[in-house]
């Protein structure tokens, strides 16, 4: 039975502890122990989530590089490869190869 099962019954239990019509001082007595019961589960739960977390190996962040960026003269980086500059001359010939 997982802990969050033994909660939800303990729950359920003290929902119900007072529509069973056991006296008062016996009433009182199961009301305690439960209380004590969900004070000591819910340290232990406590305490075993701190041991778990610290033996997980945290692993860092990595972004995937499909493609290099492309850093601009600004700085800011393009998501496309800059063009060749556009070479204009005055005279009317087709650029040479």
């Amino acid at each position: 039975m997982s802990k969050r099962q033994i909660y939800m019954l303990v729950g359920v239990w003290v929902m119900v502890l007072p529509f069973l019509y056991f006296p008062m001082k016996f009433e009182k007595t199961l009301a305690v122990i439960t209380g004590l019961a969900l004070i000591i589960g819910s340290y232990r739960t406590k305490d075993t989530k701190s041991d778990d977390s610290s033996k997980k190996e945290s692993v860092p962040f990595v972004e995937h590089k499909s493609e290099p960026a492309v850093t601009s003269v600004t700085g800011i980086q393009s998501p496309v490869e800059p063009q060749p500059p556009l070479n204009i001359s005055s005279t009317d010939q087709p650029p040479t190869q």
